[in-house]
């Protein structure tokens, strides 16, 4: 299993675009093949801080989605309201014996 978690930096003034932009990623999103788990959050301390908590069944399903139509259309439009570039991290999970 893949965990990416991606933080935006969104302007003060283009948040409830983003909102928007992120309902329409968020529904397409959830119905790819792979997608385990798909869900945004605000920092509490900071509220133009978005982070995506993704989880993924493999490599192959994330790659699947940031080719899809969907994200190749939205994330451009997300980048061009924030103040500061993304931060985007993958993890594997890791098992216990």
């Amino acid at each position: 299993m893949i965990t990416v978690i991606a933080k935006n930096y969104i302007q003060e003034n283009k948040v409830y675009y983003m909102l928007e932009l992120c309902n329409q990623l968020i529904e397409e999103t959830r119905k790819e093949k792979g997608c385990i788990s798909y869900e945004l959050f605000r920092n509490k301390d900071n509220i133009n801080e978005f982070t995506f908590i993704e989880q993924w069944d493999s490599i192959e399903s994330l790659k699947y989605h940031m080719e899809s139509h969907h994200f190749e259309e939205i994330i451009p439009r997300i980048q061009s309201i924030s103040y500061k570039q993304s931060e985007v991290e993958l993890y594997d999970k890791y098992y216990f014996k």
